[in-house]
C-alpha cells in the first residue's frame, strides 16, 4: 500500500490530513487500464438491458414491447446498477442522472414512464448527448443539426 494523504483547503483554511485508503493517484499512467478492470464485471449485474461504458460515463439501455414493461424493468435495472455501484465503493450521481425514451410518438405515453431511486425521482430529458452525438426522443437529429450547426456559426462568424 502506498502512503498518501489528502486534505481540503478552502480560502486558506486547510482541514485535518486522512489518509487515502484506496483509488488511483490523477495522472497515474496505468489508471485508465485499472478502470477498465475495476469496472469490468458491471455488465453481469444486469441480465435485461444493455449497459454502454465510455470513460467514466455509464449509459443503460431498456428495451421493451410495451411502455409498462420498460418502465418496470428500467426501475428494476437502476436499483440493480446502483447496488454494484455501491458494492464497489461508487457512487451515481442522481443530479446527473437521466432518461429519454425513445421510439413512443405520443407525449403523453412518453410521460408515463417515471424513473425512481431512493425516493429520488429521476429527470427524464428530450434528448440527451451520448458519445458526443445529441439525440432526441423522436430520432430526428434536429438538436444535433441545430448544435452542429450554431458551433459551425460560431467559428464563421469570425471569418465575416
Amino acid at each position: 500500500m502506498y502512503d498518501k494523504q489528502q486534505f481540503v483547503s478552502i480560502r486558506g483554511i486547510d482541514s485535518d490530513t486522512a489518509s487515502v485508503l484506496y483509488g488511483v493517484p490523477q495522472g497515474f499512467v496505468l489508471g485508465p487500464l485499472l478502470f477498465l478492470i475495476y469496472v469490468n464485471d458491471i455488465y453481469s449485474c444486469i441480465n435485461n438491458a444493455t449497459v454502454k461504458l465510455f470513460a467514466d460515463d455509464t449509459n443503460l439501455f431498456v428495451s421493451g414491447t410495451s411502455i409498462d414493461e420498460v418502465s418496470a424493468n428500467a426501475n428494476i435495472c437502476i436499483i440493480k446498477l446502483n447496488t454494484w455501484f455501491l458494492a464497489n465503493k461508487l457512487s451515481l450521481s442522481l443530479d446527473k442522472t437521466c432518461f429519454s425514451v425513445f421510439g413512443v410518438r405520443d407525449d403523453n405515453t412518453r410521460c408515463k414512464v417515471e424513473l425512481r431511486l431512493d425516493n429520488v425521482i429521476l429527470k427524464q430529458v428530450s434528448c440527451c448527448k451520448y458519445l458526443w452525438i445529441i439525440i432526441d426522443n423522436n430520432l430526428t437529429w434536429s438538436e444535433h443539426i441545430n448544435y452542429i450547426y450554431n458551433k459551425i456559426l460560431k467559428f464563421t462568424s469570425i471569418f465575416l
